[in-house]
């Protein structure tokens, strides 16, 4: 977006216009509506290259996941559909708070050393934040998802299906075949062996600290071959 040249002239062309009637108050009058007429113009430019920046994020989350993935219908409106996109820093005390429901905020600590924003998916309605997904890339094929997390108000209503068909979606994309994760909750475990194709392992990893479910202290093991996974099944 440019301003072109006739734009930035016209200001100058009535700044250089002289008017003497009533003791040069003409020429102050066009002086200042030049001056106003210049800084309107840089308002706009301004005003727009935000919403050009804005508006490419919002298209980057929509053409990557929304083809497979419709939203689920939360409300009757358009404002209550869920919406998947990357984090920004400005999201970090939102996305701890959504770690918390499930004891998942320790970050820093032995169980999660480092849950880096550029390996993690947002889930939100009506701009609050209501689902949490992170992944890690371990080499060329191989890749586990992390921490995730549903409010318990929010749980129920997809969005935790939403979430983990997106990072497996963007990770089958980037050439991972095999896709690990460790869990804690039967029920969990029940949900991605029925909706996802993944397997036990047979491994069992100690837990290292407090972290997820308190009364369990290992994490079970499971694997997902993601050539075989049909994210329509």
């Amino acid at each position: 977006m440019t301003i072109s040249r006739a734009t930035w002239q016209r200001p100058r062309a009535l700044l250089n216009r002289k008017f003497f009637v009533n003791g040069g108050r003409e020429a102050f009058t066009a002086g200042f509506f030049a001056l106003a007429f210049l800084f309107s113009h840089v308002f706009t430019l301004a005003r727009n290259v935000g919403r050009i920046l804005r508006g490419q994020a919002g298209i980057i989350a929509t053409a990557n996941y929304s083809k497979n993935m419709p939203s689920p219908p939360i409300g009757s409106n358009d404002n209550q559909r869920v919406q998947l996109r990357r984090p920004t820093a400005a999201d970090w005390p939102a996305i701890l708070e959504v770690l918390r429901t499930a004891n998942y905020h320790h970050i820093g600590g032995q169980e999660m050393a480092t849950f880096p924003l550029e390996d993690c998916f947002l889930a939100e309605v009506a701009h609050e934040l209501v689902g949490v997904a992170g992944y890690r890339i371990l080499d060329a094929t191989t890749a586990k998802t992390t921490l995730m997390a549903v409010p318990p108000a929010w749980r129920k209503a997809g969005i935790g299906r939403l979430l983990q068909t997106a990072r497996m979606n963007y990770l089958r994309s980037q050439g991972i075949r095999e896709l690990y994760t460790n869990c804690d909750d039967e029920q969990t475990i029940a949900w991605y062996e029925k909706h996802f194709g993944y397997q036990r392992t047979g491994q069992r990893v100690p837990k290292l600290e407090p972290f997820g479910l308190l009364d369990k202290d290992e994490w079970i093991t499971l694997k997902c071959d993601l050539d075989s996974w049909d994210p329509h099944s």
